[in-house]
């Protein structure tokens, strides 16, 4: 399928994942196959180790490209997108690449549309990183209220101190 002209996007429609790049970086035969895995334990210990106990891996895909019968990597960098996972529309996710010893390499990640892009230079082994409940990332601090009301209240301040000298030099004329 081409879109805007220089991108190519390839869909796989059971896992709901897509692989997007420019036109040369993909063979024109390509197709793409995506496998849900069963998370792995060790994998999970290592997000824990990496971004915290409070975080675990939230779902793993297994994503290839397949150009005749063998599998291939892009020729340059491409997306691979993943769906972001019920309950975490609007928590913070990372999508990491696992490799066969469990190891984690963070991406570069952002989101669009109630999916996660992440740019890579290989297609492999891809898991979603987030908090392990999602009511913890909803609960969130209004910092930018509390700084409105302080700054207003800081002006209030300056401006009643400001009356008041104005008033005293007032006072003492008289």
């Amino acid at each position: 399928e081409e879109a805007e002209g220089y991108k190519r996007v390839l869909k796989e429609k059971e896992c709901n994942t897509m692989v997007i790049s420019s036109k040369e970086n993909i063979a024109d035969n390509a197709v793409l196959y995506t496998e849900e895995k069963e998370i792995n334990p060790m994998a999970v210990r290592n997000a824990k180790t990496v971004f915290g106990n409070d975080y675990t891996i939230l779902s793993e895909y297994e994503v290839r490209l397949k150009s005749g019968k063998s599998f291939v990597q892009p020729k340059g960098e491409v997306d691979v997108v993943i769906p972001i996972p019920d309950g975490y529309e609007n928590a913070t996710l990372t999508v990491v690449t696992v490799n066969s010893d469990n190891k984690l390499t963070t991406l570069e990640t952002r989101r669009e549309n109630g999916m996660l892009y992440a740019s890579t230079t290989s297609v492999k082994d891809f898991a979603v990183v987030g908090l392990a409940s999602p009511e913890e990332n909803s609960r969130t601090f209004p910092y930018l209220l509390l700084l409105e009301i302080t700054a207003g209240a800081a002006l209030l301040i300056g401006i009643g101190y400001y009356a008041m000298e104005k008033w005293k030099k007032y006072k003492k004329r008289k």
